[in-house]
């Protein structure tokens, strides 16, 4: 098989790859790097190009055969199991053996690589694949929570202030 870059791969439209199949769930195109476990036990970098609550079409350099199972780190550090359905090269596509959430898909949507994206174009560039890295990960609620107790000292802040001014104006008047 002759080794092609990433960039190539994710530039072809998926029309060969997607004629056979018919989606459960709508099917997003992403471009989202990831580690994939292989059935030997290692892990191997991948590419996710598309993907559903039922599974997802990705790219890597492992060598996997239909009906594999294999597990692919989600952007909130779990890990989605399934098996390969379909083998196109360095392609797959992978049935998952639960449906993920939809937040995982749109936490994927979100922090999704652009198409013309430099770490595509490199992809032989070595780097740590870390799924659940907080420079990709989305903002949550959780993340948020001393939003409100800080706006309600502000609130207090400027009523203190307010009140302080009304009460020296009262009493520098009849002074």
């Amino acid at each position: 098989m002759a080794k092609q870059s990433l960039s190539s791969w994710a530039t072809i439209t998926s029309d060969t790859f997607t004629a056979r199949e018919s989606r459960k769930e709508p099917r997003h195109v992403v471009h989202f790097k990831s580690a994939l476990e292989c059935p030997q036990g290692s892990a191997s970098r991948a590419l996710i190009l598309d993907i559903s609550r039922s599974g997802m079409r990705l790219m890597t350099s492992c060598d996997l055969k239909l009906g594999d199972k294999v597990g692919v780190c989600l952007l909130d550090g779990s890990k989605a199991s399934g098996l390969v359905v379909r083998q196109a090269d360095v392609q797959i596509g992978i049935e998952f053996s639960e449906p993920i959430s939809s937040s995982a898909v749109s936490a994927i949507r979100l922090a999704s690589l652009p198409p013309n994206s430099d770490a595509l174009a490199r992809p032989d560039r070595e780097e740590t694949i870390v799924a659940a890295s907080t420079k990709n990960r989305p903002v949550t609620n959780a993340d948020l929570i001393w939003i409100a107790p800080l706006w309600v000292a502000i609130k207090v802040w400027f009523f203190l202030v307010d009140a302080y001014f009304a009460i020296s104006d009262v009493f520098g008047r009849n002074r």
